[in-house]
């Protein structure tokens, strides 16, 4: 959130060079309502504080609605939301920042182990046995892939979708690119729901995706 003015309080430079606050809002997904928020500086990490959020937001539902599930993005890949989710019987999908483990634990997945996606043509999942030191036990790890056209990559080192590409591809120049057998960007989930079945893990995915 953009302001203008020097004076401003509580407001700092993002990475984009803009001088802002970062809104931070947990919502009741199903009916759009906002149950706990906090703003912060536009340079201050979300992650810390994003426990404490999920606290607030589950002591503001009512009562008696079911087991609750979050879904987090990638800003906020932290093992002390996972740990708080955990505790409190909430069943999470937060989005994995692609660390070089997450690179590595692609060589384990076999062709036969990719599945279509829901709703996204070209889109395809897989499991894979991996978990961060200190999440829960039950944490598993759910990829997605999308095929690329090389028409769909930017060659701008700074595009977004360059950071999808296996590090192997995105260190090749466009031309040779267009000469492999197939251009992925991934993305990479990690939860604590029932993804057991190949149907299962489709639905935590395409759930996950229309956050």
């Amino acid at each position: 959130m953009e302001v203008y003015g020097r004076c401003k309080q509580g407001v700092a430079y993002n990475y984009q060079g803009q001088r802002c606050g970062r809104p931070h809002v947990a919502s009741w997904a199903e009916i759009g309502v906002a149950l706990a928020a906090e703003l912060l500086a536009g340079n201050e990490d979300p992650r810390p504080g994003a426990a404490g959020l999920l606290r607030r937001a589950l002591a503001a539902l009512p009562p008696g609605i079911g087991r609750i599930r979050l879904r987090a993005d990638a800003g906020y890949f932290a093992v002390e939301l996972a740990i708080a989710a955990h505790r409190e019987g909430v069943g999470f999908a937060i989005g994995a920042k692609r660390i070089a483990p997450l690179w590595r634990t692609l060589a384990g997945i076999a062709e036969r182990d990719w599945v279509e996606a829901i709703d996204m043509p070209g889109a395809q999942v897989a499991v894979a046995d991996y978990r961060p030191a200190w999440w829960p036990s039950n944490t598993q790890l759910l990829i997605r892939r999308v095929r690329l056209t090389c028409e769909q990559i930017s060659a701008d080192p700074r595009a977004r979708r360059q950071r999808t590409l296996h590090p192997d591809q995105r260190a090749l120049p466009i031309e040779e690119l267009a000469d492999t057998d197939a251009v992925y960007a991934y993305s990479f989930i990690l939860t604590n729901l029932d993804i057991s079945t190949p149907a299962q893990a489709a639905t935590v995915e395409h759930w996950y995706r229309h956050r």
